[in-house]
């Protein structure tokens, strides 16, 4: 038999115990637990209308799993909502708009955040990871709803504290409970990354004050 299939309960990497019906092309084990890899194919399956039930099953378990361990990608948002998985981020914390924060240093301007929104700087969907350290952040921009703490602690000098206004993230402390690794810092993971359409403004900063009044974005609440 064939033993280094992907460990579909930790995805972060090989299992050499994970039993997988001696079939490692499939990834699916007897449980029915499927991984990221084979989520991601029958979600394309899904989109191009040739998902059998059988798949189609295993993928709703696998979006209620992961709505429970952190929150959804947009995309697999959309696809939980052709299969008639409800909630969407269910279990996230995003069951309401929330005005939230992110402190930027200087060299990310509002011209550019502005059309382009902020984007994740790495891939994985554990948000619980990915608050741990900076060499840890997966597919998700961490936001606080703490306003002084984005201008203060993550703006730096002469930066930008900019305004988010969104239902799309992951409640860290609320989610993970005691298993937070930094409660104080109040955080709101968005998964997939910031929509500039989701980005009511910014805020600058010089010397370490806030200047002027909030720089509004022209592209906030517009389609992307």
């Amino acid at each position: 038999g064939r033993f280094t299939q992907e460990d579909t309960y930790r995805g972060d990497g090989l299992n050499l115990y994970a039993y997988c019906a001696n079939n490692p092309v499939s990834y699916v084990d007897p449980s029915g637990n499927i991984c990221e890899t084979a989520a991601k194919n029958i979600m394309n399956k899904v989109a191009q209308g040739q998902a059998e039930k059988k798949e189609q099953r295993q993928l709703e378990s696998y979006l209620r799993n992961k709505q429970n361990k952190g929150g959804l990608t947009s995309q697999e948002q959309e696809v939980a909502k052709k299969l008639g998985v409800s909630g969407g981020n269910e279990g996230s914390g995003g069951d309401e708009t929330k005005t939230l924060y992110r402190g930027e240093r200087a060299t990310t301007v509002p011209e550019v955040v502005f059309e382009e929104g902020i984007k994740p700087k790495g891939t994985h969907d554990d948000a619980l990871l990915h608050t741990k350290s900076n060499t840890t952040a997966g597919n998700f921009v961490s936001t606080t709803d703490q306003f002084d703490l984005a201008r203060d602690g993550f703006a730096g000098k002469n930066g930008y504290v900019y305004v988010i206004e969104t239902d799309n993230y992951v409640d860290i402390n609320k989610t993970y409970g005691d298993k937070a690794y930094f409660p104080e810092q109040s955080e709101f993971s968005i998964p997939g990354g910031i929509k500039r359409s989701e980005i009511k403004g910014a805020y600058s900063k010089e010397k370490g004050v806030i200047v002027g009044d909030l720089i509004p974005n022209p592209n906030y609440g517009k389609d992307n």
